[in-house]
């Protein structure tokens, strides 16, 4: 059973959601219980990562193959080759020697909280480094355009 709480001011509150219920439901008082903490994700973290990918999305610009196509940007695709630039993939060894690197999923189950602020860290940097900078963009000038957005 899953009882969600969030730490603040020194002490727990525990959100009051049917499973909590049911619990409350099966402890006597006085009851010995065993807990195990995790560190949930940051939402707002997450939320602010989609948000700066989408921004630096609308500012990216693909370079033309060798027969000289210029590719449809996919934001999806876009979103996986960042997170693979910043560390976080797979490979998997196909029987003819090739490999295939694909992205880690980041979602909540699948990539610790830690993990997630290490990618965003990491993205930020990537996006300023090889996408935003050539566009004039500065560090302050994409948190503050990351914010605007966030209020949306």
């Amino acid at each position: 059973m899953k009882i969600q709480a969030i730490y603040h001011d020194g002490s727990f509150t525990v959100d009051d959601d049917e499973q909590a219920k049911a619990l409350r439901g099966l402890l006597r008082y006085g009851q010995p219980v065993e807990l195990e903490i995790r560190v949930g994700t940051d939402n707002q973290l997450r939320r602010r990562w989609f948000k700066l990918l989408k921004f630096a999305f609308d500012y990216y610009e693909p370079s033309p193959l060798p027969n000289g196509i210029v590719p449809i940007p996919n934001f999806n695709r876009y979103r996986s080759e960042l997170t693979i630039m910043a560390g976080y993939y797979t490979q998997r060894f196909l029987p003819d020697g090739s490999v295939v690197v694909e992205a880690q999923s980041t979602a909540t189950d699948k990539m610790s909280a830690e993990d997630f602020a290490d990618l965003y860290r990491k993205t930020n940097q990537i996006l300023i480094d090889r996408i935003l900078a050539a566009k004039g963009f500065t560090q302050q000038a994409v948190d503050a355009a990351v914010e605007q957005l966030l209020r949306f």
